[in-house]
């Protein structure tokens, strides 16, 4: 905006016939703004560039809005670098404070992009890896929008899995309703690193928790109710981070779960169309031609995975909100999941959209290790927060 309202007030101050192009100077120019349209008529007027500049600077100073500019200089081989009044500044960020975070209004270009990120598991906590993914994908998300995109921000829950088999079990032996009530997560985070100290001794835990989980898929009441009150706490959890960021609300936060009806029909096409096949009991789709290892859409006792599940998901968004692009912002360790995700979405056809992984490093631990949940030794992102917090008073007091 600032640019526009400069290019327009130089063209019509010397006349110009067309806008000139307002660019940033290098550094050590103590300029604000700078441009070059004097080096571009030179030659059209038949002058050297700093006697054009010289001109096109001397209307400017005479013509521009008093209190605009603080100093209109000419410099070699025919720049004309403009420095803003203090008063211009102060108008400046009043208009972008009047105008808010949608700041400046640009029109909507009809394009739509889809950025999943946070991606939290439930009934575990947001730890520090959770901060960094949030930032990074509500970042892109506000410059995407602000650059006149429609953005769909998805939070694409671990809401499925083994996992909750475990949880569940654990819940029944020493689960505290109580501890539940005063602090979900923490609660249910005891119960799961307890289950895993617990299986160590007794390997008959995981089969408990494997017939659970069978349980869970085959619609038992009782395991669907602790499972759906288990994620319903992690949500309203998830949400009080977001306000504490200041970070808008997701517009979808569908998990893997829903897509567990979608599986067996999309293994079937996958089988049909000749593209899986099966390996010692599991089933894979061979991914030779993209030079990448095959990707397992279904293991040997019958369970889905990740891959299936994301592979229904893409199909359900673009289906649903056609996008342009979908951004995956997650951590650089899932690199190769994201390729073979995006190979067989190219065999079947699910090209519609641009697909690209946002990518980056592991935040690790002070023994430079990955944080693991099942071994208690994450770093929860509310702790960092807390900790900045203080350290800003800290400052701002001192």
């Amino acid at each position: 905006m600032l640019r526009e309202l400069l290019a327009d007030t130089i063209m019509q101050s010397a006349q110009l016939a067309e806008r000139p192009e307002i660019t940033t100077p290098p550094p050590g120019v103590s300029a604000h703004f700078s441009t070059a349209v004097a080096m571009r008529l030179a030659k059209q007027e038949k002058k050297s560039p700093m006697e054009v500049a010289a001109a096109i600077a001397s209307k400017v100073q005479e013509n521009a809005p008093f209190g605009l500019f603080l100093a209109v200089e000419v410099a070699a081989p025919g720049f004309i670098n403009l420095t803003l009044t203090p008063d211009a500044h102060r108008g400046v960020l009043a208009e972008i404070r009047e105008g808010g975070e949608r700041y400046p209004a640009i029109p909507r270009k009809g394009g739509r992009t889809i950025v999943e990120f946070l991606s939290a598991n439930v009934a575990k906590p947001l730890h520090v890896g959770h901060l960094r993914n949030a930032v990074l994908g509500d970042s892109l998300s506000r410059i995407l929008e602000a650059s006149g995109e429609e953005v769909v921000r998805w939070n694409y829950l671990g809401d499925w899995g083994t996992q909750f088999g475990k949880l569940i079990v654990a819940w029944r032996r020493w689960g505290q309703e109580e501890e539940l009530q005063k602090n979900p997560i923490a609660h249910l985070v005891a119960l799961y690193v307890r289950f895993h100290k617990e299986a160590e001794k007794d390997s008959s835990l995981e089969e408990e928790a494997r017939s659970e989980f069978r349980k869970l898929e085959e619609g038992d009441a009782e395991n669907r109710h602790l499972w759906e009150r288990f994620r319903a706490m992690t949500i309203r959890g998830i949400d009080a981070f977001l306000v504490r960021l200041e970070i808008p609300p997701f517009d979808e936060d569908k998990g893997e779960a829903f897509f567990e009806g979608d599986i067996t029909p999309l293994i079937a096409e996958l089988q049909e169309r000749g593209f899986a096949k099966e390996s010692e009991g599991a089933l894979i789709v061979p991914l030779d031609a993209y030079n990448l290892p095959p990707g397992m859409i279904r293991k040997s006792d019958g369970g889905s995975l990740y891959l299936t599940r994301d592979i229904a998901n893409l199909r359900y968004r673009l289906d649903k909100y056609s996008p342009q692009r979908i951004l995956y912002v997650i951590g650089n360790e899932q690199s190769l999941a994201m390729e073979q995700l995006f190979a067989i979405a190219a065999m079947l056809k699910l090209d519609s959209a641009q697909l690209r992984h946002v990518k980056y490093g592991l935040v690790l631990g002070e023994s430079g290790k990955k944080f693991s949940t099942r071994e208690g030794n994450t770093v929860a992102a509310e702790e960092i927060l807390d900790e900045a917090q203080r350290r800003a008073v800290n400052i701002v007091n001192e």
